[in-house]
C-alpha cells in the first residue's frame, strides 16, 4: 500500500513538473521561457506557449512585454477577453501602445469596441503601416455593424496611406464584399497566397462562400481559421449555423453540443439544436430547445416557428398555436408565420381570426421550411415586404403539379401582399376537386381580402358537392358575419353545431357573436361544449374568463370542476384569472401556487400579472423578481419586473434590471429601448444618446419608439430643431396626446410659435382634449389673450372647480377688459384657494386695472407674504406703489430684485 500511495504521488509531481504550472523544469529564468515560447508559437503550439509565458510571470510579474506576449498568445488561440486583460497590464506597466497596435486593434475588432478602437489612432508616432491597421481595423467592424458609409471612410483613409498594403487591400476586400460578392473570393484568396494567416482575410473568405451558397466550403474555411484560433467559439457558430444550412445535421449537432456545453443560455445555439432535432423527427426536444431559444431572446422568429411546427407534429394544437400567435404579432407586415398559425386557428375553430392568416395542409414540407426561413429572415432583419417577395422571384408556380407546394406558395404570396396568391390558390383546387383543405384555404383567402361575393359562390358550390363538411359551411356563416347579416349566420351555425356535434369551429364562432349580443348563457352552454371535447382550447377557456365578471354565471365553479380533474397549466391559468376578473386574488394565486409549475419562470410571471391587477405593485415585483431568479434571460420576465419598478417610480433599480438583462442575453432590441428609456427617467441624457446611437434601434422595426426616444432626447437636450425631426414623424406614426404635447413643445422651444399653436389646434379637431386645450391657452397666455380666454371658457366647463383656470381666465379677461367676468373667475378662484399667492396677486391686479390702487396693494402685500421671492408678486407692487406717489418704497422693493 505504502508503495502504491509513494507511485501515485511520483506521477502527480511529475504531471505537475510537465504542465509548467510550478518551477519543476530545466528552465531558470523569465528569458528561457519565453524563449521557449517563442519556439512553440512558431509551431503552433499556443496553449503550450500560454504555460511557458505564464511561468515566465511568476519569475518576473511586472514585465510588461511579457504580459503583452501572453495577450498575443491568448488572442491567437482566440481567448479575446484574456488577451484584452493581459494587454491592458501591459499598458499599465508602462508598455508603448504602439508595439501591440495590430494585437490591440484585432482586440478591439473582436469584442466590437468602436470607442476603445478609434481611441488608438490618437497614439502619437503611429506609423504608416499602423495607421492604415487601425483603420482598416475600425472599418472592418463597422461592416459587420451595417454601418457601411462609416467603414467607406476609414477604409479609403487607409488605402490612400497605402493602397499596396496587405491591409489596405483587405479592408477593401471587406467593403466591396458588404455590396457584392462577385469575384470577391478569388480576390481574398490572392491575398492569403501571400499571407494564409490573415485571419480576417480567412474568416472573410467563409462569409463570402456562405453567401454565395457554398455552405459546405464555407464551413471548411471556419475550420481553417478555428485551426488558427481554436477558442474563438463565436466562428464555431458560424460553423455550426453553416453545417445546418447545408443539412448536415449530425456534424452540425456535435458542434452545438460542445458550444451548449459552454453556453447554455444562447439563444442561436439552442435554435440551431431545435433545428437540429427537428430534422431527426425529434420533434419533443426540438420543441423544448426552441422554447429556451424563445424565452431568452423572443426575436428569434426561426426558433418560434420551430417550436410551433414541433408542437403541431406532436399533434399539441393549442400549444403550436400559442408559439406561433407570438410569431404572428412579431411579423406584423410579413406575416409568414399566418400560414401556419392558421391552420391551428382552422382546427381549434378561430375561423373570425383567420381574416389576416391562411390556411394550409398540415403536411409541412421541406420546401415550406426553406421558404418560410428565407422569407422570415428578409421581413425579421429588414422589415421589408419587398425583401421577402425576392423570395418568390424564382419559383415558377405554373410548373408545380403539387397541390400542397402551390397551396403554400400562395399563402406565402398572400401573407406579403401579393394578389397573384389568389391564383396559386384557385390552381390548387383545380388540380384536385376533391381536396377540401384547399378549398377551406381559397376562400378564407377571399373572405379575408372582402371578396365576399367571389367566397359565397365557390362555397354555394362546394357545400353541394360536399355537403357533410362542416368547415365549408361554417365559412359560409363567416361570409355571411362580415355583411353584418347576424341572424342569418347565428341560424346557419346553430345548425352546423347541432348536426355535427364535435365540430368545434361552429360552437367557438357561435359563442362569439352570442356573446355580442350579451347572450351569455347560451354562448357559455357553447363554450362548455368546447372544453368537453377539448379541455385546453384556449379560445374557449379565454371566453369562460371574458364571461368569469358576470357572476350568476358562476362560471368560477364550473372552472374550478373541471381544474379538479385536470389541474393543467391551461386550466390553471384560466381558473386564476376568472378569480381575478373579481378581484378575487388570493384565491387566483392559491390556484397558481397548487400547480407543479415553480421551476418555470412563466408561473411567476402570471402571480406578477395577478398581483399587478389587484394594483398590488410590490407584490408584483418580488414575484416578477423570482421569474428572473428561474430565467435570467427571460425577456418577458426582466421587461415586466422592470416596468414594476417603474410604476414605483424606482428608475434606478429598473435600469439596472433592464442593463443585467442585456448582461445575460448581448442583444435584444426591447431590451435596448428600455434601457435608453430608463437612462432618460434617470436624467443620464448624454449616455442614453450614446446608446440610442449605438444600439441598432433605427432598424428594428420599432419606429414608434425610435421616433420617440429620439425626440425625448433632443428635447432633453434642448436641441429642439431635432427634436422637431423626430417628433413630426412620431405624430405621423402616432397621433396621441403625449406625443402631440411634446412637439408642441419642440416648436415653442424653437420660438415656432405657430407651430406650436397648429399642431395642438389640428388634434382638438378629432376631438376634445382637456391636456391639449389647457397647453394651447397656456401659449395663448404669451401671445393672444383674448384666444386664451376662449380656451378657458371651455376648460372651465369641464373642470369647475380648478382654480388654476379660474384664475388664469380671470387674468387673460382682465388684460381683455372684460372686468365682470375677471371678478367672476378670481372670486372664485379665491373661494378655491385663498392661500394660493398667484390668486390673491391677480385680485390686485384687478384692482390695480380698476385704480383701486389702495386696496391692490393689500392684495399684493397679502401675496407677497405667501411668496416673498416671487418677481412678479414685487414687479407688480411696486408699480402700484408708483401709482400712489410712493415712489421710494417702489424703489427700495425693486432693489431687492435687482441683488
Amino acid at each position: 500500500m505504502k508503495n502504491n500511495l509513494k507511485l501515485k504521488r511520483a506521477i502527480i509531481v511529475a504531471s505537475i513538473c510537465v504542465m509548467g504550472i510550478t518551477a519543476c523544469s530545466d528552465k531558470n529564468t523569465s528569458a528561457e521561457y519565453i524563449t521557449s515560447a517563442e519556439k512553440l508559437t512558431v509551431k503552433n503550439q499556443n496553449k503550450a506557449a500560454i504555460l511557458e509565458l505564464k511561468n515566465a510571470l511568476r519569475l518576473a510579474p511586472d514585465n510588461a512585454e511579457i504580459r503583452a506576449l501572453l495577450g498575443s498568445a491568448y488572442l491567437k488561440v482566440g481567448d479575446v477577453l484574456s488577451a484584452e486583460s493581459e494587454f491592458k497590464k501591459a499598458l499599465t506597466k508602462g508598455l508603448e501602445p504602439k508595439k501591440i497596435i495590430r494585437e490591440l486593434s484585432r482586440t478591439y475588432l473582436l469584442l466590437n469596441k468602436e470607442d476603445e478602437l478609434k481611441q488608438l489612432l490618437g497614439i502619437n508616432d503611429l506609423d504608416e503601416e499602423q495607421q492604415i491597421i487601425v483603420n482598416i481595423y475600425i472599418g472592418i467592424m463597422y461592416i459587420q455593424n451595417s454601418e457601411i458609409k462609416k467603414a467607406e471612410s476609414y477604409i479609403t483613409q487607409a488605402s490612400e496611406l497605402s493602397e499596396d498594403s496587405l491591409y489596405s487591400k483587405l479592408g477593401m476586400l471587406w467593403l466591396k464584399s458588404s455590396t457584392s460578392s462577385d469575384e470577391a473570393i478569388s480576390a481574398v484568396e490572392e491575398l492569403l497566397k501571400v499571407d494564409n494567416t490573415l485571419s480576417e482575410a480567412i474568416l472573410l473568405k467563409a462569409h463570402l462562400l456562405r453567401a454565395n451558397g457554398d455552405v459546405l466550403d464555407a464551413a471548411s474555411i471556419y475550420d481553417d481559421y478555428l485551426n488558427l484560433h481554436p477558442l474563438a467559439h463565436h466562428v464555431k457558430i458560424f460553423k455550426a449555423s453553416a453545417l445546418v444550412e447545408a443539412e448536415k445535421f449530425a456534424e452540425a449537432e456535435v458542434e452545438i453540443d460542445f458550444l451548449l456545453n459552454l453556453y447554455s443560455n444562447l439563444p442561436i445555439l439552442n435554435e440551431l439544436k431545435a433545428i437540429t432535432r427537428f430534422y431527426d423527427n425529434d420533434f419533443q426536444s426540438a420543441e423544448n430547445y426552441a422554447r429556451k431559444s424563445m424565452q431568452m431572446d423572443p426575436e428569434r422568429s426561426l426558433a418560434t416557428l420551430i417550436g410551433g411546427i414541433s408542437s403541431f407534429k406532436l399533434n399539441n394544437i393549442e400549444q403550436a398555436y400559442r408559439y406561433l400567435i407570438i410569431l404572428d404579432d412579431k411579423l406584423k407586415d410579413g406575416g409568414i408565420g399566418k400560414k401556419l398559425l392558421a391552420i391551428t386557428r382552422l382546427k381549434l375553430g378561430y375561423l373570425n381570426d383567420i381574416t389576416n392568416e391562411y390556411s394550409a395542409d398540415s403536411d409541412i414540407s421541406d420546401f415550406d421550411i426553406q421558404m418560410l426561413t428565407a422569407a422570415s429572415k428578409a421581413i425579421a432583419q429588414q422589415g421589408n415586404q419587398s425583401e421577402a417577395k425576392k423570395v418568390l422571384q424564382n419559383i415558377d408556380s405554373s410548373k408545380i403539379t403539387s397541390i400542397d407546394k402551390l397551396t403554400q406558395l400562395g399563402l406565402l404570396k398572400l401573407s406579403l401582399a401579393d394578389s397573384e396568391g389568389l391564383k396559386d390558390l384557385q390552381k390548387a383546387v383545380d388540380l384536385n376537386s376533391e381536396n377540401i383543405e384547399s378549398k377551406i384555404v381559397l376562400v378564407v383567402s377571399l373572405i379575408s381580402k372582402n371578396r365576399l361575393d367571389e367566397a359565397e359562390k365557390l362555397l354555394a358550390t362546394w357545400i353541394q358537392d360536399n355537403p357533410s363538411e362542416p368547415n365549408l359551411k361554417v365559412a359560409l356563416a363567416e361570409v355571411n358575419i362580415r355583411r353584418q347579416n347576424y341572424a342569418l349566420a347565428e341560424f346557419e351555425l346553430k345548425e352546423i353545431a347541432s348536426e355535427y356535434p364535435k365540430n368545434i369551429s361552429s360552437r367557438f364562432r357561435l359563442s362569439q357573436l352570442l356573446q355580442k349580443q350579451n347572450n351569455n348563457v347560451e354562448a357559455l352552454a357553447l363554450l362548455k361544449q368546447i372544453i368537453a371535447i377539448n379541455s385546453k382550447h384556449g379560445g374557449a377557456l379565454s371566453g369562460l374568463v371574458t364571461l368569469s365578471t358576470d357572476k350568476d354565471l358562476e362560471i368560477q365553479d364550473y372552472l374550478l370542476s373541471q381544474w379538479r380533474t385536470d389541474k393543467s397549466i391551461e386550466l390553471s391559468t384560466a381558473l386564476a384569472k376568472s378569480y381575478a376578473a373579481i378581484k378575487e386574488h388570493t384565491k387566483a394565486v392559491d390556484i397558481l401556487d397548487s400547480v407543479d409549475n415553480k421551476e418555470s419562470s412563466r408561473h411567476y410571471i402570471l402571480i406578477g400579472d395577478l398581483y399587478l391587477d389587484a394594483q398590488n405593485i410590490e407584490a408584483a415585483e418580488k414575484a416578477y423578481s423570482m421569474a428572473i431568479v428561474k430565467n435570467s434571460a427571460d425577456i418577458q420576465a426582466i421587461t415586466k419586473y422592470a416596468l414594476s419598478l417603474e410604476m414605483q417610480r424606482k428608475y434606478q433599480k429598473a435600469l439596472e434590471v433592464i442593463q443585467r438583462g442585456l448582461n445575460e442575453v448581448k442583444s435584444n432590441i426591447i431590451l435596448e429601448l428600455l434601457e435608453v428609456n430608463y437612462l432618460l427617467f434617470t436624467n443620464q441624457i448624454q449616455l442614453a444618446e450614446n446608446k440610442f446611437n449605438s444600439y441598432n434601434i433605427k432598424d428594428s422595426n420599432q419606429p414608434i419608439t425610435y421616433t420617440r426616444l429620439g425626440g425625448q432626447i433632443a428635447l432633453a437636450q434642448q436641441k429642439f430643431n431635432v427634436a422637431i425631426i423626430y417628433l413630426e414623424e412620431l405624430v405621423k406614426l402616432e397621433n396621441m396626446k403625449k406625443n402631440v404635447l411634446m412637439l408642441a413643445m419642440a416648436y415653442a422651444g424653437n420660438l415656432n410659435i405657430e407651430g406650436a399653436i397648429a399642431t395642438l389646434n389640428k388634434f382638438l379637431e378629432k376631438g376634445d382634449n382637456i391636456d391639449v386645450r389647457a397647453n394651447l391657452a397656456q401659449i395663448y397666455m404669451s401671445t393672444n389673450l383674448a384666444l386664451a380666454k376662449e380656451q378657458y371658457l371651455i376648460l372651465i366647463k369641464q373642470l369647475p372647480d380648478n382654480f388654476l383656470i379660474h384664475n388664469n381666465l380671470a387674468f387673460a379677461a382682465v388684460n381683455t377688459n372684460d372686468i365682470a367676468l375677471a371678478i367672476k373667475h378670481a372670486d372664485k378662484a379665491f373661494e378655491l384657494a385663498p392661500e394660493n399667492p398667484q390668486v390673491i396677486d391677480t385680485l390686485g391686479f384687478i384692482k390695480y386695472m380698476q385704480q383701486d390702487y389702495s386696496q391692490a396693494l393689500k392684495y399684493y402685500k397679502q401675496a407677497n407674504a405667501l411668496a416673498p421671492n416671487d418677481r412678479g408678486i414685487i414687479m407688480h407692487m411696486a408699480n402700484c406703489l408708483i401709482k400712489m406717489d410712493r415712489t421710494e418704497e417702489a424703489k427700495v422693493l425693486l432693489a431687492t430684485i435687482n441683488k
